[in-house]
């Protein structure tokens, strides 16, 4: 065959494989059952390679082409030469297996910005809960340190300083329960 014969004879054979949903592997396993030629799945694809010229490609023998059009259930003439009904329909299968990848990356899209966003909220949640147990930790070492001059103001005659500090540490008491709280809350329901 001439090169413009082979590489309309890939692009038909490659065709017309995809159109019966067979891989180059079993084609070339069909081959062998059923014509006793002996290809594998690499022989396959360098034989369809020559749509893009030489490199890497495969020349096709006479006997394999007349044995590729039967399982592929095609005339010679349309693996060299098809027509046009087949380029149509060859047409129609790629648009279809396009389309067909478009609707699988669209759905492949939605699920990694679902799980994007199910990230982003959990990150945000680690983030508050971290900002929670930090604003309690200082809380809890000032609290330590006004227990502190609690202590020594004990033993002096400042009753009102003594006083004073007695009602930051229970106003700090206070804030001290409704983060623990809060922050019990933000761990029981994440």
């Amino acid at each position: 065959m001439d090169e413009v014969a082979e590489r309309s004879f890939g692009l038909a054979m490659r065709a017309a494989r995809n159109r019966l949903r067979l891989s180059q592997t079993a084609l070339a396993a069909e081959l062998d059952r059923r014509h006793g030629i002996k290809l594998d799945g690499t022989a396959i694809t360098r034989i369809e390679r020559r749509i893009h010229g030489n490199e890497g490609a495969r020349a096709i023998r006479l006997g394999e082409a007349v044995a590729i059009a039967s399982i592929l259930e095609l005339s010679l003439d349309d693996l060299v030469e098809p027509g046009m009904d087949q380029q149509l329909r060859d047409a129609r299968l790629r648009l279809d297996a396009a389309l067909t990848q478009a609707r699988a990356a669209q759905q492949a899209a939605a699920q990694a910005r679902d799980h994007l966003e199910q990230l982003e909220r959990m990150a945000e949640k680690h983030t508050h809960q971290v900002e929670l147990e930090a604003e309690l930790g200082v809380l809890q070492d000032e609290m330590y340190e006004l227990q502190s001059q609690i202590d020594k103001l004990r033993s002096s005659d400042d009753q009102d300083g003594l006083a004073d500090l007695i009602d930051r540490l229970l106003e700090m008491s206070v804030e001290e329960t409704r983060l623990t709280a809060q922050l019990k809350d933000f761990v029981a329901n994440p």
